[in-house]
């Protein structure tokens, strides 16, 4: 099986992320048992930018690469692939899903990176037109613009290889989206616990 790196940009999840009315529930009472509820942007912001939720981040991450990891071995059971060739891969991954990614890249671009610079084409406008509603300063709406683009596009990447995800940790994250809120912090050891939400 060989890996699909294209990017539709008619796919039923971006159009699901078009339909979001983002933050709608926002502050709003949950009846969830599984996930906790804050009270205030600031609130929320302050999490997100927290040295715990940042070491969080980095932890699904790498559980996520790993995911990606069995699935380019079961690709390797087929085609030779070369590990320089993986590690680029996951390189461009981790470049991928930081905040501070660079726009340059070389000529020679991987599939992988065209595929992530494809999604991104398409999520980041749908990100800048929901926060830009929100009446917070731009300060805080980079700071929640940065923690959506990181999680639709991992979302989506979960979505587009969903038969190798094993914990799909960001479409979870995304449903709390879909509900009107903003996931935001993590209490307990992971996978125990519950997620913060405003």
């Amino acid at each position: 099986m060989m890996i699909n790196y294209s990017v539709d940009q008619n796919d039923v999840f971006f159009g699901k992320l078009r339909q979001l009315n983002f933050a709608c529930s926002a502050g709003k009472s949950i009846d969830n048992k599984t996930a906790i509820q804050i009270d205030s942007w600031e609130c929320a912001i302050r999490n997100i930018r927290s040295q715990e939720w940042e070491d969080f981040w980095c932890d699904r991450h790498n559980d996520f690469h790993e995911q990606i990891k069995e699935l380019k071995s079961h690709e390797d059971q087929l085609e030779e692939i070369d590990e320089t060739e993986i590690e680029a891969e996951l390189q461009a991954i981790l470049k991928s899903l930081d905040e501070d990614e660079s726009e340059d890249e070389d000529e020679d671009e991987s599939e992988w990176n065209l595929m992530i610079d494809a999604i991104n084409s398409i999520i980041y406008p749908i990100i800048d037109e929901k926060i830009n509603s929100l009446p917070l300063s731009l300060d805080q709406k980079n700071a929640i613009c940065a923690e959506m683009k990181s999680v639709y596009l991992s979302a989506y990447l979960e979505s587009k290889f969903k038969e190798n995800v094993t914990d799909p940790f960001y479409t979870r994250s995304l449903e709390w989206y879909f509900k009107g809120h903003f996931p935001c912090g993590w209490e307990g050891n992971y996978p125990d616990g519950k997620l913060i939400i405003f």
